[in-house]
């Protein structure tokens, strides 16, 4: 995740990776959805942790 910190630098925030073992394939979704909740999870951590830097204040998609 890339925080902009107040004086107008950047900060990388790193989190390990977040491995789908190799499951039979009964057991993928099971696997897929830890995935997936392990990446919300750290996801959920850098937005309680940076609360404003989740929007934008602008029409993003605009053509400029």
């Amino acid at each position: 995740f890339m925080i902009r910190l107040p004086d107008g630098r950047h900060r990388l925030q790193l989190f390990g990776p977040i491995r789908v073992p190799h499951v039979a394939r009964e057991a993928r979704g099971e696997a897929v959805r830890a995935a997936a909740a392990e990446y919300a999870a750290c996801l959920e951590q850098v937005v309680r942790e940076h609360p404003l830097q989740w929007s934008n204040f602008y029409d993003f998609w605009v053509d400029r």
